[in-house]
């Protein structure tokens, strides 16, 4: 699993690098109830979520991407939330509402990934992309996260 992915600075090259990022997390992710296909569900406006439908986990589960644009009930039914621009009330409200449940939670745009409560926090730098981790939410999860990836996180 990549921990930083070089990237340029124009949006494609990013939106690429956000998909590859967001597979490998995937990929190293097990549901209790094996979803098939994944629903990724985007909320809120976001800038690096184009090329997210093109992922392809290696295990053959297929991902759709649905764009839910604002919190609504219909993320009941979404194995993966990526949460775009959103206020911080809006992404608590949405993150406290999967506390407990098989979800797996992204968020573009946490700097320290403690605030916004979601498991995995992605990390636009210079060049290069990368992610953290936040502990506390992942544990409250039943999901299953491979410890290469507690790993990594560290590392980056």
């Amino acid at each position: 699993m990549p921990a930083a992915v070089p990237v340029a600075a124009d949006g494609d090259a990013q939106s690429e690098a956000t998909a590859q990022m967001v597979e490998a997390i995937f990929n190293y992710t097990r549901w209790p109830n094996r979803p098939q296909p994944i629903r990724l569900c985007i909320l809120g406006p976001s800038s690096h979520t184009a090329k997210l439908d093109a992922i392809a986990l290696l295990n053959g589960t297929k991902v759709t991407v649905d764009e839910l644009g604002s919190i609504t009930e219909n993320m009941n039914d979404c194995d993966a939330l990526y949460l775009g621009h959103l206020p911080l009330t809006s992404i608590r409200y949405t993150t406290a509402k999967v506390r407990g449940k098989p979800v797996l939670t992204l968020i573009e745009r946490d700097s320290d990934c403690s605030a916004s409560e979601v498991m995995f926090c992605l990390s636009f730098r210079s060049n290069t992309l990368s992610f953290q981790l936040n502990i506390d939410a992942i544990s409250r999860s039943p999901l299953r996260i491979d410890p290469r990836v507690l790993r990594l996180s560290k590392e980056h």
